[in-house]
């Protein structure tokens, strides 16, 4: 079992959490809520790091990063509410790099050198034409499945149909029956392809909302150092600091969560697939909480626009619901696991992070689960070397 970061990855994190605490301040995140949820400087920061450019292999122009560093990235994102569809552009920049389309290089290289914005549809726009999307209010480019094939779609004023909003997400209702189109490719791989590509974005998502609810987490402990009650400060109250230890336990097993599905994705493990939907409904699930758990030690001054944590609250909320009901994740995890619904999943790249425990360790797992089968079975009255009447859920 590994679970330590190597040194490229350390200095990766490092430069930017350095860089979001520079250029993502509460300050800039609220400037930036007023313009529609984007800082158009910190874009093009963003992209002189390399940041669009991170999952996109070699060969097409890219740094051929894995998931896991992509990750990280995410996670100081979701730490200081980066502005802009940060993981949706990462992800249709290495779909865009995928497919190889001729014409498509030349808006490759826009998309990483930070002068076009792209995002993702999640819905196939045969079926639904006008789509929320993540980034919707500022993004000039959409990849999008219809019906069979994988088509890029151009944005003007005219397809948006957005709103401003507190969570300066930059989340937008986009009609994009009318938008001019170029085709990528078509046919089950293209769209396999495509599907992959959702799938990296929820896990990407899922690292965002766990830095997220990590600093909501931060927020309120500092505040609840600062505020006196009865002449010492709240957090000496085990009711204030008892909780606030518990979601800090919960976040940081979302993060490991993360980090364990991309590790099986990598291998290829069956459950793999399953494990997706389950990191974003957990990590979603965690950050709502966390944050409301937040607001309560803020008290009254929680629900005020003054104070930063609002801007957590609502962010949290707004990340998990523009794929749809974060509770539809479980039934889609379900049907995975239990019905062989199947997933497509994405290439991660190279996973430095190991979670074997070893051949000693999984050989006493599987005694011990003998022992579990046939202790349920003298349990039950069931003899030795019979099948279970009792059904398949009580069958060992």
């Amino acid at each position: 079992m590994n679970f330590g970061l190597n040194d490229e990855q350390e200095l990766l994190r490092d430069t930017f959490a350095r860089f979001f605490d520079e250029h993502s301040s509460m300050a800039r995140v609220r400037q930036a809520g007023e313009a529609g949820g984007f800082d158009l400087a910190l874009w093009q920061g963003l992209a002189n790091l390399g940041t669009f450019a991170m999952r996109v292999s070699e060969a097409a122009g890219g740094l051929g990063l894995s998931t896991l560093d992509a990750a990280l990235v995410l996670e100081e994102a979701g730490r200081t509410l980066a502005s802009g569809p940060l993981a949706e552009t990462i992800v249709a920049a290495a779909l865009l790099g995928e497919l190889g389309e001729p014409s498509a290089e030349p808006v490759l290289g826009q998309v990483l050198g930070g002068t076009r914005i792209a995002t993702l549809a999640f819905h196939d726009i045969a079926k639904r034409s006008v789509q929320w999307l993540a980034g919707g209010a500022v993004a000039d480019l959409v990849i999008a499945r219809d019906g069979n094939e994988v088509v890029l779609l151009s944005l003007t004023p005219e397809n948006r149909k957005a709103e401003g909003n507190l969570a300066s997400n930059g989340i937008g209702e986009v009609d994009l029956s009318r938008a001019a189109r170029v085709d990528l490719a078509s046919g089950q791989e293209a769209v396999t392809r495509f599907a992959a590509a959702i799938e990296e974005w929820r896990l990407l998502t899922s690292a965002m909302l766990s830095g997220l609810a990590r600093q909501a987490v931060h927020l309120a402990a500092d505040y609840a150092c600062e505020r006196q009650a009865f002449g010492v400060p709240i957090g000496t109250f085990q009711a204030i600091s008892h909780p606030l230890a518990n979601f800090i336990t919960e976040i940081d097993g979302g993060k490991y969560f993360v980090w364990k599905v991309l590790h099986e994705v990598a291998h290829r493990t069956p459950k793999a697939g399953a494990l997706i939907p389950l990191a974003l409904w957990w990590n979603g699930r965690v950050a709502t909480m966390a944050v409301v758990q937040g607001l309560r030690t803020f008290g009254g001054y929680g629900l005020t626009t003054e104070y930063d944590i609002h801007l957590y609250n609502l962010r949290a909320k707004a990340l998990q619901l523009i794929a749809g009901d974060p509770d539809r994740l479980l039934g889609e995890a379900g049907a995975r696991l239990y019905a062989n619904t199947g997933s497509a999943l994405p290439d991660v790249g190279e996973i430095s992070i190991d979670f074997d425990l070893g051949s000693e360790a999984a050989e006493l797992a599987a005694e011990l689960e003998g022992r579990r089968h046939q202790c349920g079975r003298c349990a039950r009255g069931i003899p030795q070397g019979t099948d279970s009447v009792l059904g398949p859920d009580l069958a060992p």
